[in-house]
């Protein structure tokens, strides 16, 4: 029994029997560190030198800038979802137009404090992703959070029917 490593995938298995995997398969140990690390030299798994090392954490550490932006404006966008639905929100904004276009000024302030809010969260989500694409280790870019709690506790609460009631 040994141990095999895929060549493209670099999918180790172990206390395999050789005769059934093909040439795919490089019949090794795994050379250590990071499979980002790993390369295919002839019939071998090899470890880069420093050079392809620091190339590939950079494509690393790229990628997961790109994803951490996306889980935050994943996060950011559940949450606005929770409390304003995309119906809500939609009839809101017809409301907000409505008001402005007949001069109801009480409607178009009273709606205006969601408008207010949602660019308050839009605001700090800017500001995170821009503090993730700052970040210059993997650490520091999986810390980055967003104050989710309080943009939530700070919401107006501001209703649809409540705002087609004000004809002022």
């Amino acid at each position: 029994m040994a141990t095999v490593i895929h060549r493209d995938t670099f999918e180790v298995r172990r206390s395999v029997n050789t005769p059934d995997y093909g040439d795919e398969w490089i019949v090794q140990e795994p050379p250590g560190g990071p499979k980002r690390h790993w390369q295919v030299e002839g019939n071998a798994i090899t470890t880069m030198n420093a050079t392809g090392q620091a190339a590939a954490d950079a494509e690393h550490l790229a990628d997961r800038k790109e994803d951490r932006k996306e889980e935050l404006e994943a996060d950011h966008m559940e949450c606005l979802e929770h409390c304003y639905p995309a119906n809500r929100r939609e009839a809101l904004a017809l409301l907000l137009t409505e008001a402005m276009v007949t001069g109801n000024i009480e409607r178009t302030a009273y709606i205006n404090r969601v408008v207010i809010w949602a660019k308050e969260g839009r605001v700090d989500l800017y500001e995170k992703q821009d503090a993730v694409e700052a970040a210059t280790t993997i650490n520091g870019v999986d810390n980055i959070q967003l104050d989710l709690d309080t943009w939530i506790a700070d919401d107006p609460a501001v209703s649809v029917r409540t705002a087609e009631g004000i004809n002022g």
